[in-house]
């Protein structure tokens, strides 16, 4: 994925979005992704680029550069979004079930989170 467009349209399958839908949702002409592709270069605002990041769950720098400083992927990205929200009953149940896959503090018997 060498270009900004390649990356959004790969960002937008694995949502199983539309750029179109993606674009109607956050308020940006439609045209904007298919300019995009035929752009040999050019300034994009910040602020496109954070909407559409958010809106389609990966960084700015993923969409910037093609690299994700943090590490997650978009599925890990949603696991980690699904379970800051979840009620703290189920996340004890998440970290019950995966004890197994995470470190543990040799100190304790509890499960380190990181």
């Amino acid at each position: 994925m060498s270009t900004l467009y390649d990356r959004i349209i790969w960002a937008c399958n694995k949502r199983g979005v539309t750029p179109s839908l993606m674009c109607d949702t956050i308020g940006i002409r439609r045209a904007f992704v298919s300019e995009l592709k035929t752009r040999e270069e050019g300034v994009v605002s910040y602020g496109k680029i954070a909407a559409i990041a958010n809106y389609l769950r990966v960084s700015t720098d993923f969409l910037i550069f093609g690299e994700d400083n943090n590490g997650l992927t978009v599925d890990e990205r949603d696991v980690l979004d699904a379970y800051r929200s979840a009620p703290e009953a189920d996340k004890e149940t998440v970290r019950f079930m995966l004890r197994n896959y995470m470190p543990i503090d040799l100190n304790s018997e509890k499960v380190r989170l990181a």
